[in-house]
């Protein structure tokens, strides 16, 4: 079995966290319906931190290109007719204007990682290993964190 890396607008991160501990899950949108429709839950997901209206200022302990969470596919969930989460309160608040998205994945076992890793050097599926952020999931090895895998 694969893992994902799911890239997340690094300006979500810190309201998703909050999130994640008032509710025990959170969802982000997508668009990439075909990849989230054979996900599996209880598949390993790793958020990296895109560049993606990143403020000028930065945000304290995000830093864009780095692996910032692990977590694991709680479900994959499509998007009301309003291109809405069905449960708004699983949205991290910094999301309410981000867009219409077709599905959103909800994940749980939320955990930050210290210290995150780039994705830089991470492995494809297919064995290709990243130079930057993809623009949306990919499918991928385990990284290795503190000398292991994890």
């Amino acid at each position: 079995m694969s893992d994902i890396l799911a890239p997340v607008p690094a300006l979500h991160l810190p309201s998703a966290e909050a999130t994640f501990t008032a509710q025990g899950r959170v969802a982000f949108g997508s668009d990439a319906w075909l990849f989230w429709s054979k996900a599996v839950p209880g598949t390993p997901v790793w958020i990296v931190a895109s560049a993606t209206a990143f403020p000028a200022g930065g945000i304290p302990g995000i830093d864009p290109g780095k692996v910032i969470f692990s977590a694991r596919l709680a479900a994959v969930v499509e998007a009301d007719r309003r291109h809405r989460h069905p449960n708004p309160a699983l949205r991290p608040a910094t999301t309410s204007d981000d867009g219409a998205w077709t599905v959103f994945f909800e994940v749980e076992e939320l955990a930050r990682l210290t210290p995150p890793i780039s994705v830089i050097g991470l492995r494809t599926v297919q064995g290709v290993s990243l130079n930057r952020v993809p623009q949306g999931p990919l499918a991928i090895h385990a990284p290795a964190l503190n000398g292991g895998t994890a």
